[in-house]
């Protein structure tokens, strides 16, 4: 077993380094890049020895002479990289450690954990209120109206005073009112207010002293109950610091004798089964800002009284704590206390009352204290928010991917190590693996346990992401300098190379990886960008696929089931082991369809490929299919009812339709461009016949004039770039406008970047062995990343040594401690997503080929298919 272990940290070093200087994603035959390929590799060959000991000297030449010591030594990058795993493993177990005695996670009821944690937290510079140890769910008006009951003609009511009247009209704006609609209210600040939003009947009574008898009889009903309610809050106290006499002590009183007769109707109806609300809360009273009172109150509303009102609230309602179970008792509102407490003067409008920020944080909150639980707890609804909620355990199917991955590959390869003469014969050799696939279903087993473990439990923080400019700028220099400090200059000079492409896929994985991470999508110029950069893979698809069918002409099915299973493996089970769907991993089935496009275009009627007008004519005709199904519910919906009806998955069709469609013409415009300089190549070889057709004839004079006209191309795409970035800083236009704008943009800004990039044989053969590498397994970043670099799908972040964990606050050391642990969670999510990467190649053979040999006839890998794809049907109709 030593020997092994030595055998495989030796192999793990090798191929580090391996992958800093040659450009193959996985060592294995049939793993092949299935985003885009270089024109003149055939992907279904290994890379020749010749080839490596090419790249491996050109890769001894660096740019930069300070690199050298990294480009040397093979073995120094290998260790440093198994170093950092190492140590990044060990961070993990110290968090894990202080998590599991933090305040937020141990010793304290369901109930006390999600008061303690909401309230628990920072405010940022925009007036967002961020818990410390949670990430809250950002309730829109159709999920807000949903929790207060508006299928059921629900009714909300507030009473008291005015700040609780600041709270009723946060409330309406949340369900989706507009502040129009109640700006006539101005004169109407002491009168009882009445709206109906979304289904929700909402009423606001005004009862500054709590002794209105026609407020109790609407509140509590008459003889029959109560109307269906669903929430009731009512707040009072700073009319009686103001208006009720010097007597303080007395005041405080009277609050006390009005909030028990309250208390008392409450219990009557509790012990007679007719609860007046679903919940019913007592919301203590906010601080006040007694330097922003004017003169008047100043004199009156004193924080030291206050203290005294919110003692007696304490010493007369028992349920200190808000729960679920307790239906239609009296429970502290105690969340806005903890918040206000925290805000500064300039988050005050009057000392008194705050700002419509402060008021909207605190529905939102309190939204999240009594509606999570409902809204968040079932199994597809889980990873949403991870406030106030309990993670249901794995379903029945979730445990049996777990157990049959844990213990199949283990089994086996001790079986192959120990048992080295034993050969299985009949239906055991169709599922019996390989050493290599057994030991790549371990890592299967490990990525997909840890999904679940950081994703679905609450042993990991997650918080709300917070954009921050000079985080996102930060972020991205750390991928920006040592990308191009490991500069160095190859000998493949060809338009697009591998090189080049996989460059091209790591940096811009790193981009999309900060920006998913920051919440840089709230910002259009950026997320403009980003729009671009997917175009910018799609475009690689087209463009590398349409050169393979082109060139090889291989159809097979071989081919098409080894590039879909690639894309999607990983997707399909994270969706069955996270209850999501594959979908919802979106990149994967994005290029799936596109890649089918393309097969579609190339292999239907394929002998007219060698034909400009027929291949015109077929390009034309798919992007009239394509467009079709991506913009026209007649096309697309029969489709997704038919996966729906057959194999048991359930798509959201119109936003699977919009996704494709944001992208629409990027694919083609790869084909164009590959076609363009596959004849450009032939006509520089001279490889034209004298029956040359309209498209060589084209190529010839492209090379003939080229060289008069390549300085004015250069400087049309400088130009396009720059006007470009100037329109998405400059002019003010929202995600609509862009993206019904970007399907034509983005061909123009990618055109452009393609021509400055390849515009000398120098820059063709310059790369980056960083992003090189990093691009050799961007398709499981861009997958992972949802569940462990991330968390709450991607909505949130894992925060293994911040505020929730460590204790302190997000400033100081509270930062430092935060930032560390990125750089932890960063290095475990790269080396989990590279080991995924390497695993990726056998599980693929496995699943399409297994043990059909070296040239598995069609029939035999069609069959093995339909067994797979009969398999996962009835697993979503038996486990989903």
């Amino acid at each position: 077993m030593e020997d092994t272990s030595t055998s495989l940290l030796n192999k793990d070093t090798a191929r580090v380094s391996m992958e800093l200087t040659e450009m193959s994603t996985h060592s294995q035959a049939p793993a092949i890049n299935t985003q885009t390929t270089n024109p003149t590799v055939d992907l279904n060959t290994l890379i020749s020895p010749t080839t490596v000991k090419k790249a491996a000297k050109a890769a001894a030449t660096p740019l930069f002479v300070s690199y050298s010591v990294f480009t040397q030594s093979s073995k120094r990058v290998g260790l440093l990289w198994l170093g950092l795993r190492l140590a990044a493993v060990c961070c993990l177990f110290v968090s894990l450690f202080m998590r599991v005695f933090s305040k937020h996670y141990a010793g304290l009821l369901p109930s006390e954990a999600c008061s303690t944690a909401l309230g628990d937290g920072h405010w940022s510079p925009k007036f967002q209120w961020f818990p410390s140890s949670c990430a809250i769910a950002k309730y829109n008006p159709k999920q807000t109206a949903t929790c207060l009951g508006a299928k059921e003609s629900a009714r909300v009511v507030a009473f008291g005073d005015s700040s609780m009247r600041a709270v009723f009209n946060a409330l309406r704006l949340k369900l989706g009112a507009k502040k129009s609609d109640f700006a006539n209210e101005a004169d109407k600040k002491h009168q009882d207010l009445t709206s109906d939003v979304a289904g929700v009947h909402l009423q606001f009574l005004w009862d500054p002293f709590l002794n209105r008898t026609d407020v109790m009889d609407l509140v509590f009903g008459g003889a029959d109950g109560p109307p269906k309610t669903s929430l009731v809050v009512f707040s009072a106290g700073s009319w009686f610091l103001r208006y009720g006499g010097p007597d303080q002590r007395a005041e405080t009183d009277k609050f006390g004798e009005a909030v028990s007769a309250i208390n008392s109707r409450i219990n009557s109806a509790v012990e007679a089964q007719k609860p007046v609300s679903d919940v019913f809360f007592a919301r203590l009273i906010p601080p006040f800002r007694e330097s922003l009172l004017s003169e008047e109150r100043k004199l009156v509303l004193k924080n030291s009284l206050r203290h005294d009102y919110n003692a007696k609230l304490f010493s007369l309602v028992k349920n200190g704590q808000y729960s679920a179970t307790k239906k239609g008792e009296l429970q502290l509102g105690k969340i806005g206390l903890h918040i206000l407490t925290s805000t500064s003067d300039d988050m005050s409008l009057d000392g008194l009352h705050y700002i419509p920020q402060v008021d909207a944080a605190e529905v939102e909150l309190l939204l999240n204290q009594i509606c999570n639980v409902q809204q968040f707890s079932g199994l597809k609804m889980q990873g949403k928010t991870s406030c106030c909620v309990a993670y249901t355990g794995p379903p029945a199917g979730v445990w049996i991917i777990f157990l049959v991955t844990i213990l199949f590959g283990p089994v086996v390869y001790y079986l192959h190590k120990k048992h080295t003469s034993f050969d299985p014969v009949g239906a055991l050799k169709l599922i019996y693996p390989t050493v290599q696939t057994s030991y790549a279903i371990l890592i299967l087993a490990l990525t997909l346990i840890s999904s679940r473990l950081v994703d679905r439990t609450h042993l990991f923080v997650k918080v709300n992401k917070e954009f921050n400019t000079a985080e996102f700028i930060v972020m991205n220099l750390i991928w920006v300098v040592p990308g191009f400090w490991s500069l160095r200059m190859g000998s493949d000079t060809t338009f697009l190379n591998r090189e080049q492409t996989d460059e091209w896929k790591g940096w811009m994985q790193f981009a999309i990886l900060v920006y998913h991470f920051t919440g840089g999508s709230k910002v259009i110029p950026i997320y403009s960008v980003i729009r671009v950069m997917v175009a910018s893979y799609l475009f690689m698809t087209g463009f590398g696929h349409f050169t393979f069918f082109y060139k090889k002409g291989d159809f097979s099915l071989l081919r098409l089931a080894r590039v879909l299973v690639r894309l999607n493996l990983l997707s399909i089970a994270l969706s069955y082991t996270m209850e999501t769907d594959t979908l919802f991993y979106y990149f994967g089935p994005l290029v799936s369809f596109w890649f089918l496009i393309v097969y579609a275009t190339m292999g239907i009627y394929s002998a007219g490929n060698a034909n400009s007008s027929v291949l015109v004519g077929k390009l034309v005709f798919s992007g009239v299919l394509a467009y079709a199904f991506t913009h026209l519910e007649a096309v697309y919906g029969p489709f997704f009812k038919a996966c729906e009806v057959f194999l048991g998955v359930r798509w959201n069709a119109k936003e699977a339709a919009f996704r494709l469609a944001l992208d629409q013409w990027a694919v083609h415009f790869g084909m164009v461009c590959a076609w363009i300089m596959i004849s450009i190549q032939s006509a520089e070889k001279g490889a034209v016949s004298g029956e040359a057709s309209w498209v060589e004839h084209l190529s010839m004079r492209v090379v003939a004039h080229w060289a008069a006209v390549k300085q004015w191309v250069l400087i049309a795409s400088g130009l396009v770039l720059g006007v470009y970035a100037f329109v998405i800083t400059f002019v003010p236009f929202g995600k609509e406008t862009n993206n019904a704008y970007h399907p034509y943009m983005s061909l123009l800004v990618l055109g452009a970047f393609v021509v400055l990039r390849n515009a000398t044989p120098d820059m063709r053969r310059t790369t980056s062995m960083f992003w090189r590498w990093i691009g050799g397994f961007s398709l499981e970043t861009f997958i992972l990343q949802y569940h462990v670099w991330m968390g709450v799908d991607t909505y949130g972040l894992v925060d293994l040594f911040g505020p929730g964990v460590a204790g302190g606050s997000y400033s100081g050391g509270g930062v430092v401690l935060r930032w560390f642990g990125v750089g932890v969670s960063s290095v475990l999510f790269l080396g989990l997503s590279q080991w995924m990467s390497d695993a990726s190649g056998p599980l693929v053979e496995a699943v399409v080929v297994g043990a059909l040999g070296k040239k598995p006839e069609a029939r035999d890998i069609a069959m093995r298919l339909g067994v797979w794809i009969f398999i996962l049907v009835l697993w979503n109709y038996v486990f989903v």
